[in-house]
């Protein structure tokens, strides 16, 4: 999770537009689907790299979705077949890069953030996920096999709502209000967390559980601040109409997404301030129960200082002492300690000081 702090590690002195990738290892076959659709029609195929450039009807609109960029030839061949300058290929194979937006001459570039929550190993997925809009055609890459843009191509597949008769740029706002809906979901797998972990504070003041607290909080300082802050600044931009010229009909769409993404921003914010409160309540805990501890330790060593300067006093091996030959000295000793102990408990405890 933190490649966006060691991504340029082992690429010094590299030039700009290198198309290497700067990633984790990945195993798995890369593949390019294109979603050439209309209002009645969607065809999805598959596209090898030796095919070369896939025919794109100027009667429809177009979806590229390139999943896997380990492999920088075939984004190097998809980039040649679109004209896509070298330094968006760039930021495409670098995938700990901040979300960004990015105009070109007829279109825009977005490097994005992916995330998703695993409920069994309770952790944050993120993947880099760019996608570059032109008036003709939306191409997206994955790092990851993580189908981020499922539901998307399911609505294409079904063929309702206006998804099918509109262009590219909706469809490029339908992606990314995928991604915000996601981060959502993931936003809502760690407020549960927080539930529990906030269920427990009273019962449980352990190291464990104040590290399972700092995970969470560590995950949700990553969710807003390395994607819905840089995804609502990149909506924020995207709503700027001289700079990122949309149609009319798209921009409700897009003002809705931001709405989402403001909404997400904000919660993840009131999140972080409710973990930071719940790391101090833990510790003040835990501070309160060892003080409580201190005290009672306290109390019982001052209950004995008296009782032991007594012992001390008839313990000392001195020939005449009146007490010595005493018959009731030992039980009168004995009384007078216990006296003096409850008597000194009593004390204490009518100050409340236990």
């Amino acid at each position: 999770m933190l490649e966006f702090l060691k991504w340029r590690m082992g690429n010094t002195g590299m030039a700009p537009g290198t198309l290497e990738y700067r990633g984790r290892e990945r195993d798995f076959p890369v593949h390019l689907v294109h979603y050439a659709y209309s209002p009645n029609s969607m065809a999805e195929t598959c596209i090898v790299k030796e095919a070369g450039k896939p025919e794109l009807s100027p009667s429809q609109n177009h979806f590229l979705s390139l999943v896997g960029v380990h492999d920088a030839d075939t984004v190097k061949a998809v980039g040649e077949w679109f004209a896509i300058h070298p330094l968006m290929l760039e930021d495409v194979l670098s995938p700990g890069l901040r979300p960004k937006v990015n105009e070109f001459e007829d279109g825009m570039f977005m490097s994005l953030k992916n995330v998703s929550y695993d409920q069994q190993s309770r952790r944050l997925k993120e993947e880099q996920v760019s996608v570059i809009c032109t008036p003709n055609y939306v191409l997206a890459f994955q790092e990851t096999d993580d189908d981020a843009w499922k539901p998307v191509v399911e609505r294409l597949r079904r063929g309702k709502g206006r998804i099918r008769g509109s262009g590219p740029q909706y469809l490029c706002i339908a992606l990314l209000d995928a991604l915000v809906d996601r981060a959502m979901d993931a936003l809502g797998g760690l407020s549960m967390e927080v539930e529990q972990h906030e269920a427990s504070l009273s019962v449980s003041h352990g190291e464990k559980e104040l590290l399972e607290i700092y995970r969470v909080k560590r995950d949700v300082i990553f969710l807003l601040r390395n994607v819905l802050l840089p995804t609502t600044e990149i909506l924020t931009a995207l709503r700027d109409e001289e700079t990122f010229p949309l149609p009319e009909e798209v921009r409700p769409f897009l003002g809705d997404v931001s709405e989402h993404s403001v909404h997400a921003t904000e919660s993840a914010k009131v999140l972080h301030d409710i973990l930071t409160s719940m790391m101090d309540v833990h510790i003040s805990l835990a501070g309160m129960r060892m003080n409580n501890v201190m005290k009672v330790l306290t109390i019982v060593a001052t209950i004995f200082i008296p009782l032991t300067f007594i012992a001390g006093v008839y313990g000392m091996n001195f020939q005449w002492m009146p007490e010595l030959q005493w018959r009731w000295g030992y039980p009168a000793v004995m009384s007078l300690m216990t006296a003096v102990g409850l008597g000194m408990a009593v004390y204490f405890a009518r100050k409340r000081w236990f």
